[in-house]
């Protein structure tokens, strides 16, 4: 299932935060989904930080 967004050729970007807690695994657990199903692609932000 594509979204709207993916089919105008626009870059989707899904941004969790996969921390420590059980809100964080909950997080990634749905950007996985959402990658998965073709709404965007996962990024982690962390890496730029450094």
């Amino acid at each position: 299932m594509l979204s709207q967004n993916s089919m105008t050729g626009e870059n989707i970007l899904i941004l969790a935060c996969s921390g420590g807690s059980n809100v964080g695994r909950l997080s990634n657990q749905a950007a996985v989904e959402l990658t998965t199903e073709g709404f965007g692609k996962m990024f982690c932000s962390e890496a730029n930080s450094l």
